[in-house]
C-alpha cells in the first residue's frame, strides 16, 4: 500500500515508504549525523512581472558540516497569475555549513540542488530540469533557474524562510538521546 505524500497524478509519486526508506539508508552511512525535516516558505521575483510564492518541505541529513536533501515544493503566483504557470518541483540538494565567523559566532548554511519542476497543461504532464543555489540561517537567499518549453532559462530571486527540526540523532548505530 501507497501513502502518497507528493503526486503529479501520472506516475511521479514520493510515497511515505520511500521516505522512510531514505532515512533508514542513512544510518548505514555515517557514524555521527543528524536527520532534519525542514518545512519553509519562499517569496520571489522571476522577473516576468510575477511576485511567486513556494511552499516547501526538505528531509534530509547532515555529516559533520555537510548535508544533502530532498526537497519537495509548489509554487504559485502572487499576481498576474493568469501568465503564470504554477508548477510543483523536486530537488536533491547539497551544501555545508561555514565555519565560525570568529568576530560575530555566526554560521552560513549554502548549496545548490538539481531537479526538475512539473506541472500539467492542456492534459499533458511537461517536466522541465531546474537548478537552485541558496545562502543563509533560518532566512536565505536563493536562485531557481529552469528550463523553458522554448528551450530558454528562466530565473527567480528570492527570499525564503526555513524551520529545520531535528528528527533524532545517532551515535555508534544506537538509538536514543
Amino acid at each position: 500500500m501507497h501513502l502518497p505524500i507528493f503526486s503529479n497524478g501520472n506516475g511521479v509519486i514520493i510515497t511515505m515508504r520511500t521516505i522512510l526508506l531514505l532515512i533508514g539508508l542513512s544510518v548505514m552511512i555515517a557514524n555521527v549525523y543528524g536527520q532534519y525535516v525542514s518545512p519553509g516558505i519562499r517569496i520571489g521575483y522571476d522577473f516576468n512581472s510575477h511576485a511567486t510564492f513556494e511552499l516547501k518541505c526538505s528531509v534530509g541529513f547532515s555529516i559533520g558540516k555537510n548535508f544533502l536533501n530532498m526537497t519537495v515544493g509548489k509554487k504559485y503566483a502572487v499576481n498576474n497569475q493568469a501568465t503564470y504557470q504554477s508548477h510543483h518541483s523536486l530537488d536533491l540538494q547539497a551544501g555545508r555549513v561555514s565555519d565560525t565567523m570568529t568576530d560575530r559566532k555566526i554560521q552560513l548554511f549554502y548549496g545548490g540542488g538539481i531537479g526538475f519542476i512539473y506541472y500539467k497543461r492542456g492534459g499533458i504532464h511537461h517536466y522541465l530540469p531546474r537548478i537552485t543555489t541558496f545562502a543563509g540561517y533560518l532566512l536565505f537567499t536563493t536562485a531557481d533557474f529552469y528550463w523553458t518549453e522554448e528551450n530558454k532559462i528562466a530565473s527567480d530571486l528570492g527570499l525564503q524562510l526555513v524551520l529545520p527540526i531535528p528528527l533524532f540523532k545517532v551515535r555508534s548505530f544506537s538509538i536514543g538521546g
